[in-house]
């Protein structure tokens, strides 16, 4: 900007009385403090600029040497945070176990087998063990187990399944080596799409193609595969489905998004989902064996983390009640049509997101990883108390525990 010589001459006048002794005083000090103090104020200038909010980048920037020197599988805590998680970790199991899961273990509504087996998967107590007969009797006798297909409906008396819910008992079983019939596997497969997606319920649209139902299967096909629960003489027709339905999710991220939609081939109805993201970043780093791809993938998903952790928070508060909803329009066989009412809470898949993505990350964003799970640990009794008030969310909690537990490094898998 042009300004007459006087009036320049004024101001360099004014910032000159102003910055020089200052500039004098930094000088003088000794070479060690006048490094430290250089770094503060770049630092800071740094926070300011970026964040704007110097509080919060105060909280990251106390994150910034643990960043720069934790090792893989480490602990992303200190002593005192680490008990912490582990006695929330106790506290949430106990309360899932001993409260709520066997007065209501055999009842329809909230406890169905979808919500039970999310109960069997997250808790690892010796208790579950001895629930799961129960659990297994339960879900092999109950009205939502559909014989044609060996598979689930999240309700009673549906008459088509569910895949995400039949997902969730299938991992249950792999925990407890029930083995999977050779129907079920049939079916799975024969409904996948040559493409290699499944919808939420059997659908041949490809508008219906569903993300967060291809994620889910192929995980728990590949879990049970894992862990020898298929027959011998299914298990190629198994790979198969696993590689054809990785093939697929792995090309519907959307670059100009670095995100996945819950539903890629609808043009009106489809969302971004911080849960479904974090869901599907797991699955690949947890079934794909290309290693850059996996860092690839990583990478991006971080790129997204400050908007999805802004997405889970309400009044500046983590919200474990964050969800999204689909409510996208399914064409059922028969031309009848449904709709995907799944709650995908953000919370607990973001957590998940974190520590899977975590290795590749950069220092300055390991250190808000850091502070977020920091956060995560010190208001944790209070968000799982907000899973279970005023109304009881079981299938939140456990999702919720499930995620506390990559939290704390435990090798699920």
């Amino acid at each position: 900007m042009w300004l007459p010589e006087p009036l320049k001459k004024f101001f360099n006048d004014v910032l000159e009385s102003m910055l020089k002794p200052i500039a004098d005083w930094f000088m003088g000090l000794p070479p060690l403090k006048r490094f430290i103090v250089g770094f503060g104020i770049v630092v800071i200038g740094f926070g300011v600029y970026y964040h704007k909010n110097v509080w919060d980048f105060a909280q990251v920037s106390r994150e910034f040497y643990r960043a720069a020197t934790i090792s893989p599988k480490e602990s992303f805590f200190n002593s005192n945070r680490d008990l912490r998680l582990k006695k929330l970790i106790n506290n949430i199991e106990g309360d899932l176990l001993d409260s709520e899961y066997p007065k209501k273990k055999v009842s329809p509504g909230d406890y169905n087998p979808w919500t039970i087996s999310q109960i069997v998967v997250s808790c690892k107590s010796d208790k579950t063990t001895t629930l799961m007969n129960d659990y297994c009797f339960y879900v092999n006798h109950s009205h939502a187990l559909i014989s044609a297909c060996d598979c689930w409906s999240e309700f009673e008396n549906v008459g088509y399944p569910n895949y995400v819910a039949t997902s969730w008992i299938m991992l249950s079983m792999a925990d407890y080596k029930r083995k999977l019939s050779n129907k079920l596997i049939d079916y799975i497969s024969q409904n996948q799409n040559i493409a290699g997606w499944w919808s939420l319920f059997p659908s041949s649209r490809y508008e219906d193609a569903s993300t967060l139902a291809t994620a889910w299967l192929i995980f728990s096909l590949n879990k049970n595969l894992n862990s020898g629960n298929i027959n011998k003489e299914k298990e190629e027709e198994a790979k198969q489905s696993i590689t054809n339905g990785l093939t697929w999710l792995k090309a519907q991220l959307d670059s100009s998004k670095n995100s996945w939609f819950d539903y890629p081939g609808s043009t009106n109805e489809r969302k971004v989902s911080v849960s479904i993201n974090g869901l599907i970043l797991f699955v690949i780093n947890q079934v794909d064996s290309d290693t850059d791809a996996k860092e690839a993938f990583n990478k991006q998903w971080l790129e997204q983390f400050d908007s999805y952790l802004q997405l889970t928070k309400s009044n500046g508060l983590l919200n474990i009640n964050s969800s999204t909803t689909s409510g996208h329009t399914i064409e059922l066989p028969g031309k009848e049509f449904t709709h995907d009412n799944i709650a995908c809470y953000d919370l607990p898949w973001l957590i998940i997101g974190g520590v899977t993505a975590f290795d590749n990350a950069s220092i300055s964003t390991k250190a808000k990883l850091l502070s977020f799970f920091n956060e995560v640990v010190d208001h944790g009794s209070t968000l799982f108390s907000n899973s279970m008030n005023p109304r009881p969310q079981p299938w939140l909690a456990s999702e919720y525990l499930f995620s506390l537990r990559m939290l704390n490094r435990e090798n699920f898998f």
